[in-house]
């Protein structure tokens, strides 16, 4: 029995279609290993790629030879080649690439020949109004690439988020939702809220005072270096006090730290990383926080409850007791010298910090206010004796003023 042509030519083209993948899968492990030349290997790619669209894989359906760069690119992320994926549109030829991608680069080499265009044939030569002119086109081009490059980043972000929403990997990436510290907020309760508001304008008032402080501070500086240098280290030392109380993302204050550290020094960093579990505001019963369980969502947040002997209550099975989190060594060992350093900082320049303030306001602002007050202590004398004061004449600038 004769077979036919077609037959052979069908069998002749699976067997070639095989031998191209896995000439592919080959190519694809040279470049992730990064052996031999790295562009080379892009186009040899590209044109097995290319060949397989000719034989009609399936598998490649829908592509057309200029998306091969677009596959290529996105192979190379799956597996983690970023670096060359964001160079495979250079090392192709240009049937291969993206004709979308290829107008992007001619809009933006015409833009940038817009802006770099000058009156005079090199920067050197041109005059103070020419290269004024070229400096504010610049300006301007940043600008809109500045804009540009926001709306762009915008609309990858709204592709991950639909990405996450519905399953999908771009890049081989998986997504998960974003978690912040106010997904565990609660609702203030309206009996304190009023109380609140007193406490917030307090720091408010206090952060102001700091403000006014820093502007007397500039008008009237110690004059003597020293000074300067020990202020520079009190008021250094007094941020990082402040820091873990303004940055959520620090677990225990400064004592905490250096406890950890002297545990970590006595018993090691996991010792230590684990001598204080802090707890949680997740339910212990019906919270799934493991290696095993990849899901974000798989947890359950307690609600604060007077009644409760840990203050807070689980509202599905009114459980009080909460996962507790240790440190991991690196969070100890990581910080070891960081964290020596401040201790030597606070025992030597924190308790400075009141101290330093008085001395300055005495030596430098103080002065100048009794120096004020003694100099139109006669004009109050006078007030008080004749019944009458003097008004101040105040110096008013007359040059915005048409009518003068």
């Amino acid at each position: 029995m004769t077979v036919p042509d077609s037959f052979n030519a069908k069998e002749k083209a699976k067997e070639k279609l095989r031998l191209l993948e896995s000439t592919q899968k080959t190519i694809l492990n040279e470049i992730v290993l990064r052996e031999g030349t790295i562009k080379q290997k892009v186009n040899d790619l590209a044109y097995i790629i290319e060949q397989r669209i000719e034989l009609l894989d399936p598998e490649l359906e829908g592509i057309a030879t200029d998306q091969i760069s677009t596959l290529i690119t996105r192979m190379l992320r799956e597996k983690g080649c970023t670096a060359t994926a964001n160079h495979v549109n250079e090392y192709l030829p240009p049937k291969f690439r993206n004709k979308n991608l290829a107008r992007v680069h001619e809009t933006i080499d015409k833009i940038n020949e817009i802006g770099t265009v000058l009156g005079c044939h090199l920067p050197e030569d041109c005059s103070s109004s020419e290269l004024q002119d070229y400096v504010d086109r610049q300006r301007e081009l940043k600008n809109e690439y500045d804009k540009a490059l926001t709306a762009v980043n915008k609309n990858v972000e709204k592709a991950e988020f639909i990405a996450f929403q519905k399953g999908f990997q771009l890049d081989g990436e998986k997504y998960r939702r974003q978690i912040s510290e106010k997904d565990f907020d609660e609702p203030v309760p309206a009996n304190i809220q009023e109380y609140v508001e007193p406490v917030l304008q307090h720091f408010t008032d206090i952060a102001k005072g700091f403000l006014d402080i820093r502007d007397n501070y500039a008008r009237a500086p110690p004059r003597e270096l020293d000074e300067i240098m020990v202020h520079d280290k009190v008021l250094s030392t007094f941020k990082i006090a402040l820091q873990p109380h303004k940055d959520s993302k620090f677990t225990g204050d400064l004592m905490h730290a250096f406890e950890r550290q002297y545990r970590s020094d006595m018993n090691g960093k996991h010792a230590a990383g684990n001598s204080d579990r802090f707890p949680t505001k997740l339910c212990k019963n019906c919270s799934v926080i493991n290696e095993n369980d990849l899901d974000p969502d798989d947890y359950e947040i307690m609600r604060y409850d007077t009644t409760s002997e840990t203050n807070y209550r689980c509202m599905k099975c009114t459980g009080t007791e909460s996962i507790t989190r240790g440190m991991s060594r690196e969070n100890v060992g990581d910080t070891q010298a960081i964290t020596m350093r401040k201790a030597q900082m606070v025992i030597e320049y924190l308790p400075l910090f009141g101290q330093c303030l008085s001395q300055w306001n005495r030596k430098y602002i103080q002065i100048k206010e009794d120096s004020r007050k003694e100099v139109i202590s006669r004009f109050f004398g006078e007030s008080a004796i004749q019944g009458t004061g003097y008004k101040i004449a105040r110096q008013v600038s007359t040059s915005d003023n048409p009518r003068v």
